[in-house]
C-alpha cells in the first residue's frame, strides 16, 4: 500500500513537470510565430510598486503609491521607443521585466541605452522582454 501511495505521488510529479514543459513550449512557439526582436531605446527606467497580488498591469510609480509598503512588490519599469514590425512606425512603451535575466538587466539601464525586446508582429503597441 505504501508503495502504491509513493508511485502515485511520482505520477503527479511527472504531471507538473509535463504541463510546465507544455507552457514553456507554447510561449516559444508564441515568441516565434508572433514576435520579432527588434532593438529598442531606453527612454527611462521607474521603480513601480504592485499591491499583493494583483497584476503587475496594475503598477503605478512608488513615488505616487500611497500604500502600505509592507503589502507592495517593487519592479523596475523600463519605458521604451522602438520601431514596431506591425506598421514601421515608430512606438513608446513600458515593459516590466519580472523574475528572469532582463529583470537584472533592467537594474542597469539608463537613459539612451539600446536594449533588445520582442514586437508583435501585428499589433504595433503591444511588446515584451525577449
Amino acid at each position: 500500500m505504501l508503495r502504491a501511495f509513493f508511485r502515485g505521488g511520482q505520477i503527479v510529479r511527472l504531471l507538473v513537470v509535463c504541463a510546465g514543459l507544455l507552457l514553456l513550449a507554447y510561449s516559444a512557439v508564441d515568441n516565434a510565430l508572433n514576435f520579432t526582436k527588434v532593438s529598442a531605446v531606453v527612454e527611462g527606467v521607474e521603480q513601480v510598486c504592485v499591491e499583493k497580488g494583483k497584476p503587475a498591469a496594475t503598477a503605478v510609480s512608488c513615488r505616487e503609491a500611497n500604500f502600505d509598503r509592507k503589502g507592495m512588490r517593487s519592479y523596475q519599469a523600463v519605458r521604451v521607443r522602438y520601431r514596431s514590425p506591425a506598421d514601421g512606425q515608430e512606438h513608446s512603451g513600458s515593459i516590466i521585466p519580472v523574475g528572469s535575466k532582463k529583470a537584472v538587466e533592467a537594474t542597469r539601464l539608463k537613459h539612451g541605452d539600446r536594449w533588445t525586446i520582442l514586437a508583435h508582429d501585428r499589433r504595433p503597441d503591444e511588446i515584451k522582454v525577449d
